[in-house]
C-alpha cells in the first residue's frame, strides 16, 4: 500500500481509473528494459511472458498484486561451472527486491552458490552443467528413505535410553 499510489500513476497513464492492454504492456517493456540478465558474461534478451495485473482499486487496498514473467534462451550449455548475473534497477525507491535461484528440473544441472547484494537488485547464480548420465544426486526417494528411517528410529528408542546434550 505504500507504494501504491507511485506504481498506479505509472501504470494508469491517462489517469482513467482502469489499465488498458497498451499500459500494462507498456510498464512490463519498463520493467524488462530496467533488467540486466547475463550468462558467463554475455548479456541476454528478455522476452516478455505471461502477466497479471490486478484492479487499481486492489492495489490501491494493498491486497492486488502484479505479476510479470520474462523469458530467455540461454546459449548452448557445455560441460563444467556457469555464472548467471541478474540485476533489477527499476525504481529503486519504491521498489522491494527479492530474487533466488529454483531447484533445477535435471540432474545434469546444480546450483552450486548464490550470491545477493544487500539490496538483493543483484544476484549471481553459480552452476555446473554436468555430462549427460553423470549425476552425481541421490534419487530423491533414497534420501526420502534415509530421513524415514531416522524419524521411525528416534520414535523406537525408549525415552530412557535417548542421550541428549549433557546427559
Amino acid at each position: 500500500m505504500a507504494v501504491a499510489d507511485a506504481i498506479i500513476s505509472e501504470l494508469d497513464r491517462d489517469r482513467d481509473g482502469s489499465l488498458s492492454v497498451d499500459e500494462k504492456q507498456k510498464y512490463l517493456q519498463r520493467v524488462l528494459a530496467a533488467i540486466d540478465l547475463e550468462s558467463d558474461g554475455r548479456s541476454l534478451t528478455l522476452t516478455p511472458g505471461a502477466t497479471t495485473f490486478a484492479e487499481i482499486d486492489s492495489l490501491r487496498r494493498g491486497e492486488g498484486m502484479i505479476r510479470l514473467r520474462a523469458d530467455t534462451t540461454l546459449p548452448n550449455q557445455s560441460t563444467g561451472t556457469h555464472h548467471v548475473f541478474f540485476r533489477n534497477r527499476y525504481r529503486p525507491e519504491v521498489s522491494v527486491y527479492l530474487a533466488n535461484a529454483l531447484v533445477p528440473e535435471s540432474d545434469r544441472v546444480a546450483v552450486t552458490a548464490q550470491a545477493h547484494e544487500a539490496r538483493q537488485r543483484d544476484l549471481t547464480i553459480d552452476y555446473v552443467v554436468r555430462a549427460e548420465g553423470a549425476s552425481t544426486s541421490l534419487p530423491a526417494w533414497t534420501l526420502g528413505t534415509i530421513a524415514g528411517i531416522a524419524v521411525l528410529a528416534a520414535l523406537l528408542i525408549p525415552s530412557g535410553r535417548r542421550r541428549g546434550p549433557g546427559r
